[in-house]
């Protein structure tokens, strides 16, 4: 069984039983108080720190440029670091806009931030994080029940109270 950041997806899905588990959606990160980015184009003529591999380079800045350039609108400059944590202390010090990172992993940072990042924008997404097991054994069936059976106990509300989430990540389609 592997339980991580793993998302469900068809390809993984036809050698191993996915189970979803919550939701998952790219977030904008920014300096606290700062009310100057609220929607991807506000990043126009901005810089933004991106974790050096992570996916939204492509997945959404190079589309949102297009977009920008169509309007006559000035790209977003990106910036890459090593780790996630990286380009959140460029952001700290004010040496970028903004950085993007995973929905969960962004509201965890901001609330444990002292109150020094916000999330102002969360892009909509379908993806759902898994828990994978060998195919056509009994554990998806068991993971599933017992899923079920923690949601329904109020287990994820906790703990997306507790780590600063929002508890509609946890509205997933566990039969899916």
């Amino acid at each position: 069984m592997i339980v991580s950041g793993i998302y469900i997806n068809d390809k993984r899905r036809e050698t191993y039983d996915g189970v979803s588990y919550m939701k998952s959606a790219t977030a904008m990160v920014t300096k606290a108080g700062s009310d100057a980015i609220k929607v991807p184009e506000d990043l126009s003529g901005k810089v933004i720190a991106l974790e050096a591999g992570a996916y939204y380079k492509q997945e959404r800045i190079e589309p949102l440029n297009k977009v920008l350039a169509a309007k006559g609108q000035a790209p977003v400059e990106v910036q890459e670091y090593p780790t996630q944590q990286a380009a959140y202390q460029q952001v700290l010090v004010g040496r970028v806009d903004a950085t993007m990172t995973e929905e969960a992993e962004g509201a965890y940072r901001a609330s444990r931030s002292d109150g020094t990042l916000q999330l102002p924008y969360i892009w909509a997404s379908d993806f759902t994080y898994g828990i994978y097991s060998r195919r056509g054994d009994s554990d998806a069936a068991q993971i599933k029940a017992g899923l079920k059976t923690l949601k329904e106990q109020g287990f994820f509300t906790g703990i997306a109270k507790k780590y600063g989430l929002d508890p509609a990540l946890f509205d997933v389609d566990y039969d899916r």
